[in-house]
């Protein structure tokens, strides 16, 4: 009987080591590949007038991405698969899809330095709707104006600066760093994921912030109308500007501490300013101050 269930282990042992060799050589090989023997990679750019572009709807699956605003709309890629990249202007909507998956992705960004870049223009002028969406990458965005904005980001870091939306703001947020610098946002939705997040010197109303692993840090901003933090995991510091008596607040802590101009709170319910902020956390700290 004895004998039996060793054997039994040793098989087991024996077919785990193979497996697990099989994933090594797995691996070697997709780091050793070179991407431009196994894509097409190419070149590839387009431009049309201002009025023709009223929205954009941007997804892309890998690279690395500059958008920024000018006298009409403009894109230049490098080392894209061209098959798999999509540009049209439909009933004024720009749309750019590069349908380029996680594992492709991951892939492309191996080889000999071969980088996928993306150089986009979108007018300068009020676009009705910006949406943009990538799975592994890194964005910058700059000048944007629109009435309506939204980011969905799985890897890779964002850098947002002087986007000024009218309307409603919208991001989710995965595995990168998202750095916001300058922006005027209305009714922003921020959903936290494992990177971190910080907002610096902008002027955001009505924001909704819900925290997850990833640390939030809002300084020098102008916080308007209602904002709620509820700040999860993440640990979450506020340095507001402006007078402290124009802020209301509320408060309900977790297990993480909540100070506030200095002091600390459990559970609290303030007089009402012209801004009022509700705070509630579970394990991450928040601190709020002022300068």
């Amino acid at each position: 009987m004895n004998s039996s269930m060793s054997l039994r282990t040793k098989i087991s042992l024996a077919v785990m080591i193979a497996g697990g060799l099989l994933l090594l050589i797995g691996i070697a090989s997709l780091l050793a590949g070179k991407p431009d023997s196994h894509y097409k990679l190419g070149s590839y750019e387009n431009s049309a007038q201002s009025a023709d572009v009223k929205s954009a709807e941007i997804n892309i699956g890998y690279g690395k991405v500059n958008i920024t605003t000018g006298t009409q709309f403009e894109i230049k890629c490098k080392n894209v698969d061209t098959e798999k990249l999509e540009c049209k202007i439909t009933n004024n909507v720009l749309k750019i899809n590069y349908d380029v998956d996680l594992i492709e992705s991951m892939y492309m960004g191996k080889g000999d330095g071969i980088d996928t870049t993306f150089d986009i223009t979108l007018p300068k002028k009020l676009l009705e709707e910006v949406s943009y969406t990538q799975n592994c990458g890194k964005v910058s965005i700059k000048g944007v104006t629109c009435n309506t904005f939204s980011l969905s980001s799985s890897r890779g870091d964002i850098l947002i600066n002087g986007v000024s939306v009218n309307h409603s703001t919208k991001f989710d947020l995965g595995s990168g760093k998202c750095e916001i610098n300058s922006c005027t946002l209305q009714s922003p939705e921020i959903n936290g994921g494992v990177g971190n997040c910080s907002i610096v010197k902008s002027r955001i109303a009505d924001m909704t912030y819900n925290g997850s692993f990833g640390d939030m840090d809002i300084t020098g901003c102008v916080l308007s109308g209602s904002t709620n933090l509820d700040c999860g995991m993440s640990d979450t510091k506020v340095s507001l500007t402006g007078d402290e008596s124009g802020y209301g607040f509320s408060f309900d802590k977790g297990f993480g501490d909540i100070t506030v101009f200095g002091q600390k709170y459990t559970k609290y319910d303030g007089t009402a300013g012209s801004s009022f902020i509700i705070v509630s956390n579970s394990f991450g700290d928040v601190i709020i101050s002022s300068k």
